[in-house]
């Protein structure tokens, strides 16, 4: 259901002509399009540099969301150490003024072998 209103908020609907680089998108359209590549193949690792950086905090919660359902180990590097998603990491490592630290777990029953930086 949200995923047809998505589709029928474009000019074209499913035949919308996307434009070199993804032009005529905005930033959120091009990260759920990043992540719907991720879903559809198979990896055994995906690295997420700032994968929600774009994001509303309601968007940002079900990417994170279907990232973390994946079944793969995800790498992920983010400014946004206060939402709920960082619950469900088994480690958290926080890099400041140069220096890199492991964190405590807030939640140690985290774990689907998901790590962030």
């Amino acid at each position: 259901m949200q995923h047809q209103k998505r589709l029928d908020s474009l000019p074209e609907k499913l035949d919308t002509v996307i434009k070199e680089n993804g032009k005529n998108l905005s930033g959120g359209q091009k990260q759920r399009i990043a992540i719907a590549r991720l879903v559809i193949r198979d990896y055994a690792v995906i690295l997420a540099d700032k994968i929600t950086a774009s994001l509303d905090e309601q968007t940002t919660e079900q990417v994170m969301d279907n990232l973390l359902s994946l079944d793969c180990m995800a790498i992920v590097i983010t400014h946004d150490t206060k939402s709920e998603f960082m619950k469900r990491f088994q480690r958290i490592y926080m890099v400041r003024d140069g220096v890199f630290t492991e964190q405590p777990i807030k939640n140690p029953a985290a774990g689907n072998g998901v790590s962030s930086l």
